[in-house]
């Protein structure tokens, strides 16, 4: 009897939570969970575009309300913002004006992203033999994620990411590699960047994020040359904390 009053007067608080935000379901369809654990009970299955009321934040999860009433957990990645669906309306507007280059057939099962980017949101997945129709491409630089920020100082999967764009470094260049303008911890090239050039540049990032906040960047790749291991790959500073 007393854990069905705690569960019910659980339930009673979250249905009458304030909302910090709102935001917008990015995949087909999510499953929101009563709790942070991967088992724990889905207590809704909402689908994209559904807009959500943020409750609670805790590092990358958030908690979030539907319009039903329903109450539970998600992961911010599967979320898009109001800029995001304004973004992806006015595309759906302006493709279904352009003309057809062609069929096609998808070889495997596909994620429709919402930007030319894998690390953007997917909002629609395509099973192997769906026919398409192919009304533009775009050619992205190959590029990825080299650095990461200690948990003791930031927190959330765009630790990093924050900080190197609030040290001024998205941009930034050396050789043929520089920082992606779109993700702040993803280094770009042409296909005609050296390791030296990347290398190189990680250690500038890595500088200039310690000058303007103190946070120590690791790595995110290993170091498998010979000798001692260049900058980005040393231990910090004494003076700077590292978990």
């Amino acid at each position: 009897m007393a854990l069905t009053l705690a569960a019910l007067l659980t339930a009673c608080s979250s249905s009458s939570q304030p909302a910090t935000g709102f935001a917008y379901t990015g995949p087909t369809t999510l499953n929101i969970r009563g709790d942070l654990e991967l088992r724990a009970a889905t207590t809704a299955t909402v689908r994209h575009g559904e807009r959500l009321e943020i409750l609670e934040t805790r590092r990358r999860f958030v908690k979030v309300r539907t319009s039903a009433g329903a109450v539970g957990w998600t992961d911010s990645a599967y979320l898009l913002t109001q800029a995001q669906m304004d973004d992806l309306n006015r595309l759906a507007e302006s493709a279904a004006r352009l003309p057809s280059l062609g069929a096609a057939t998808v070889f495997d099962t596909l994620n429709v992203h919402t930007a030319a980017s894998r690390s953007a949101p997917s909002f629609v997945q395509l099973e192997e033999g769906d026919p398409i129709e192919v009304i533009g491409h775009r050619v992205t630089p190959r590029g990825s994620a080299v650095m990461s920020a200690p948990k003791t100082i930031h927190t959330g999967a765009t630790a990093s990411e924050g900080a190197i764009e609030e040290a001024g470094c998205k941009g930034l260049a050396t050789g043929a590699a520089r920082v992606s303008e779109l993700h702040a911890n993803f280094i770009v090239h042409d296909g005609s960047a050296k390791a030296a050039d990347i290398v190189e540049l990680m250690g500038r990032v890595q500088q200039r994020v310690r000058a303007h906040s103190g946070v120590w960047l690791q790595p995110e790749i290993e170091w498998w040359g010979d000798g001692d291991p260049p900058l980005p790959w040393r231990e910090p500073p004494p003076e700077v904390a590292r978990d």
